[in-house]
């Protein structure tokens, strides 16, 4: 997404709000100064547990761009990823651009747009809110507000909760549809609403839930990383990674993954079935030792 430069400067020079915050940043030499990288954190995580909010790096005090090169504005990209992935948890989601100075175009800043978060984020300085021009620390009353407005009030609430990126188109007709009343003629929306397969997020965009998504797509994955069974048999009663002997990634609808472990199940019950029967009946055709002396 391209930015409007002179919008976006004239905010700049305006300071900091709910929304906005300017960050000068240090390099020693050519590496980037880290030292500064859990503070950076508990911004871009205070943000994600507000409204959002956009993180500038490369601004003076005097609300001046320091005029970071390309080369410095590619580390700096690196160290935004390393803190959303690593010092972030859960892990968030953000963009990032690159805006180039207003007088120097070969020089520019990079600017860090993050999204409300899914769920509560917490940084290394603890659970952090942007309010006003600042983050703020979060008290346990408010982090459980957080928690229930964003749907995870309890453990039985995760599957309602909203998947980035997604939207209804997300979920397919034939997959939903067959846990839908046959006898309204009511619009998707309303439907998949009263499913609790789609649900709108913190700003308002409706999208598909962690339930929707797992009932509703062919590929979950594509939303949900980990949404697969992983089916393993070992040889012997206990898991031990020296004696595996097959695996296999169950992958599809949940229903479809369900039950494809239990026919997995099966057959891997049913092989050792045989395979015992077969040790059986070797012992018993095996012939007796000799027990005649030389």
């Amino acid at each position: 997404m391209r930015l409007d430069e002179e919008a976006f400067w004239e905010t700049v020079y305006l300071g900091e709000d709910s929304h906005l915050e300017l960050k000068e940043v240090r390099f020693r030499g050519k590496r980037l100064d880290a030292s500064r990288r859990d503070a950076v954190a508990d911004e871009i995580a205070a943000f994600a547990n507000a409204s959002g909010g956009r993180l500038v790096l490369g601004v003076t005090d005097a609300r001046q761009a320091q005029g970071l090169t390309p080369e410095q504005l590619n580390q700096l990209m690196s160290f935004v990823g390393e803190i959303c992935s690593e010092s972030i948890r859960p892990p968030l989601e953000y963009e990032a651009h690159r805006v180039p100075s207003p007088h120097a175009r070969d020089t520019g800043v990079l600017v860090v747009d993050v999204p409300p978060g899914a769920t509560v984020h917490r940084s290394p300085g603890g659970f952090y809110q942007r309010r006003g021009d600042a983050k703020r620390p979060m008290q346990s009353d408010g982090i459980r507000r957080l928690l229930l407005a964003r749907g995870q009030s309890d453990a039985t609430a995760v599957d309602e909760q909203p998947v980035a990126g997604t939207g209804m188109n997300t979920l397919s007709s034939a997959l939903w549809r067959r846990y839908a009343s046959s006898r309204t003629d009511e619009p998707a929306q309303v439907q998949l609403a009263k499913l609790k397969f789609v649900k709108e997020d913190t700003a308002g965009a409706l999208r598909a839930t962690v339930g929707g998504v797992l009932l509703g797509t062919e590929d979950p994955r594509q939303w949900l990383p980990n949404a697969y069974i992983q089916a393993v048999c070992y040889g012997g009663a206990r898991m031990d990674g020296n004696r595996q002997q097959d695996a296999q990634d169950i992958s599809g609808p949940l229903d479809v993954q369900l039950k494809e472990a239990v026919r997995s199940s099966s057959a891997i019950a049913a092989w050792r079935r045989t395979r015992i029967r077969n040790a059986a009946t070797c012992r018993n055709t095996a012939p007796a030792p000799s027990s005649r002396r030389s």
